[in-house]
């Protein structure tokens, strides 16, 4: 493993404890994505479940970075600064 990578991996298991699997070693993630082309089921993860867990972590980083809470507009499907109307 790469000094690189295990620094990362080694700050992430600091901070969250030890990490249940590294995504680039499972082959899970894709075996179920060729299943579901020769099958035509549904994978595990639809794309409406891509697209929030997308915009779950670009939220948690721009917050992060611009020191700011962020809030989600389910109207016009943007990030934005201030709660939306109710």
């Amino acid at each position: 493993m790469p000094l690189s990578e295990r620094l990362v991996t080694g700050a992430i298991e600091k901070t969250y404890g030890p990490l249940p699997f590294t995504s680039d070693k499972n082959p899970a993630h894709m075996k179920n994505w060729f299943d579901c082309l020769r099958t035509r089921n549904q994978p595990n993860a639809t794309v409406d479940n891509g697209f929030a867990h997308s915009v779950a972590v670009i939220m948690a980083a721009c917050a992060q970075r611009e020191c700011k809470k962020l809030y989600w507009s389910p109207g016009t499907e943007q990030i934005v600064e201030n709660p939306p109307p109710a």
